[in-house]
């Protein structure tokens, strides 16, 4: 398996950083939920707005728990916010 560097770390050549793959997925259905603010979204997960702002820019990421939690708020499965759904 191919390595390439990002960010002091090795990570499989063909795949993307975790952290911009969370916080897009994050971004995507938050955008498709009932949530009206991300503020009332960041309450609810229990962290405040400019956490989740940086998890969701990709300079963050939440603890498993925390994703798990953000994944039941949405009404969809954990893995789906780890999922990298982009075409490369």
């Amino acid at each position: 398996m191919k390595m390439k560097k990002y960010k002091e770390r090795l990570i499989p050549e063909d795949e993307r950083p975790i952290e911009i793959v969370m916080g897009e997925n994050i971004e995507r259905y938050f955008l498709k939920s009932d949530y009206s603010s991300m503020t009332a979204f960041a309450n609810d997960l229990g962290c405040d707005s400019a956490r989740l702002k940086k998890v969701i820019e990709g300079k963050a990421v939440f603890s498993v728990q925390i994703l798990q939690r953000a994944a039941k708020l949405l009404n969809i499965k954990t893995i789906d916010l780890i999922e990298d759904w982009s075409e490369q």
